[in-house]
C-alpha cells in the first residue's frame, strides 16, 4: 500500500453533477465513468416514489435518486462495511439521510424483507 504523503488517510471527496461524494480510496473503488449514468439517475421521474437500491455502494446511484431525482424513500442494501460508511457519510454530505434506510448485509438476505414495499428496484 503506497499513500502520498505518507501516513496519509485514505478518505478523498469527488464532485460529480452537484452532488458530492466521500470515500476510502484504499478500500472501494469509484467508477468516474459512470458519470452520465449517475447524473441520468437524478433525471428518473421517480418523485414521491419508494426505490430500493441493491448493491448500492456509496451511493452512486441512491444519492442522484434522494438529492435530484427527489425520490420519497430509499431502501439501500450493501454488504461491504467500508461502502456503508462512506455511504452514512454521502448521505449526510448531500442532506438526504432522513430519507434512505441503509440495510447493511448480504442482498440475498436482506432483500427479502423489502419485497413488496418499492415502487422500483
Amino acid at each position: 500500500r503506497i499513500m502520498y504523503p505518507p501516513g496519509a488517510e485514505g478518505w478523498v471527496m469527488v464532485a460529480q453533477n452537484g452532488l458530492k461524494y466521500t470515500f476510502d480510496a484504499t478500500k472501494v473503488m469509484f467508477s468516474r465513468g459512470n458519470v452520465g449514468e449517475r447524473r441520468r439517475m437524478g433525471l428518473v421521474p421517480v418523485k414521491g416514489e419508494t426505490v430500493v437500491d441493491l448493491f448500492c455502494g456509496v451511493g452512486y446511484f441512491t444519492i442522484p435518486l434522494l438529492a435530484t431525482a427527489d425520490v420519497a424513500f430509499l431502501h439501500a442494501c450493501e454488504l461491504n462495511p467500508n461502502s456503508v460508511e462512506a455511504l452514512r457519510r454521502n448521505l449526510d454530505l448531500n442532506k438526504v439521510a432522513d430519507r434512505c434506510k441503509i440495510h447493511h448485509g448480504d442482498n440475498r438476505v436482506t432483500s427479502a424483507a423489502l419485497h413488496g414495499i418499492a415502487d422500483r428496484v
